[in-house]
Parts: C-alpha cells; structure tokens; sequence
C-alpha cells in the first residue's frame, strides 16, 4: 500500500518491479493488470487503463510471499527511494496466505491473431 501523493512513472515502476521479481499475477486498487495495462497520467490525476485511481494505491501480487517481501525491502531498493524523496508517503507491506485476485474487467480484442484452421 502507499498513500500519499505520487506520480504515474512511480507506479509503473513498482508495477515492472513486481514483474521483474516474477509474479503470477497483480491487481492495483482492485483492477487485474494484464499485459496491455496502462497506469497515464491525467492532469493530476492517474488512470488505470482509463479509470481515475486515487491513493491508497493498493498493489495485490501473487507470487512467493517471502521473496516479495524482501526484493520490496531491500536496501536502496525502489520502496526505500520512494519514501526518501516523498516523506509524507506511507508504505506497508502486507503478506497474505491467501489472495484472490479480480478477474480483468475491460474486453481484450487481438487485432492481428486469427482462428487458425483445423
């Protein structure tokens, strides 16, 4: 979770590191990330896919809870770098059990990819 003010670029950012540590799937404030998810800014506001999100920015992620935990504590790591240069921001790391994340609500149209033939 992080709750304060910052901008799209830092999201993306947490976004790509959890896809760098290898998780199987991530949501942010309740919408699934896919492959084509866009976090843009908008003004001041930042839309996900097109939808204006606001802090809390609530990052869900499957994967191995212990190695998610430590790769975002790290020292001199992306969270650590956040909260130094925005000190009003909080940060807390939560690790779950068990997690169920939203399906992805949006259509997902392929604009190349055909039916290939029996």
């Amino acid at each position: 979770m992080i709750d304060g003010p910052v901008l799209d670029v830092h999201l993306l950012d947490l976004l790509n590191n959890l896809r760098n540590i290898g998780v199987q799937g991530v949501a942010l404030n309740g919408q699934r990330l896919i492959y084509k998810s866009a976090i843009t800014p908008d003004g001041l506001q930042i839309k996900l896919d097109g939808n204006v999100i606001t802090p809390p920015y609530r990052f869900d992620a499957v994967g191995d809870p212990d190695l998610l935990v430590t790769s975002l504590e790290r020292e001199g790591g992306l969270l650590e770098q956040l909260i130094q240069t925005f000190p009003e921001v909080e940060v807390a790391i939560t690790k779950k059990d068990n997690l169920t994340l939203p399906a992805y609500q949006n259509e997902i149209t392929f604009e190349y990819a055909q039916v290939a033939a029996d």
